[in-house]
């Protein structure tokens, strides 16, 4: 079925423009032998005719069987976390990346393959929102003349 996604997704990106995440993934969501279709894009927004474009195209270039073992279609926002924090090392040129046992988008993710994966098109990584949930750092003043600092009060 991936064979058969791949000329989807150059498809959609040739009419619209490029995907940052165009994956199918495995979750624990998922029925048995049931896919989530995965599609992320600056230009994807929540307007409902964009999602029944693209299942469309899946409808036209899938066989019936593999249509109906897409789930669903997600598309997550670009500046979701994920994309900074765990799909910045899954960048792919041309190949499929097979990803096992992550959580990702709130889920737990068995299995999938990720068909494109662009994380230059994701803006999140050196956004002023990231850096601020960020964790920082802060060192703490040592008391005068005292080598560790003070332990914590027991309760």
């Amino acid at each position: 079925m991936i064979e058969e996604l791949r000329p989807v997704e150059l498809e959609l990106a040739a009419e619209f423009g490029e995907f940052a995440l165009f994956a199918l993934f495995e979750t624990e969501d998922s029925l048995f032998d049931q896919y989530e279709l995965y599609v992320a894009a600056p230009w994807l927004n929540t307007d409902y005719a964009l999602r029944v474009r693209i299942s469309e195209v899946i409808r036209a270039r899938l066989s019936l069987e593999d249509f109906f073992r897409v789930q669903r279609i997600i598309a997550p926002a670009v500046t979701h976390p994920d994309f900074s924090k765990e799909l910045r090392y899954y960048p792919t040129a041309g190949c499929v990346v097979e990803i096992y046992n992550r959580q990702l988008f709130e889920k737990w993710v068995a299995r999938g393959c990720i068909i494109t994966c662009r994380p230059d098109l994701m803006p999140v990584a050196g956004s002023a929102e990231s850096e601020a949930e960020a964790p920082r750092r802060v060192r703490l003043p040592r008391s005068a003349g005292s080598a560790q600092p003070s332990a914590l009060p027991r309760r």
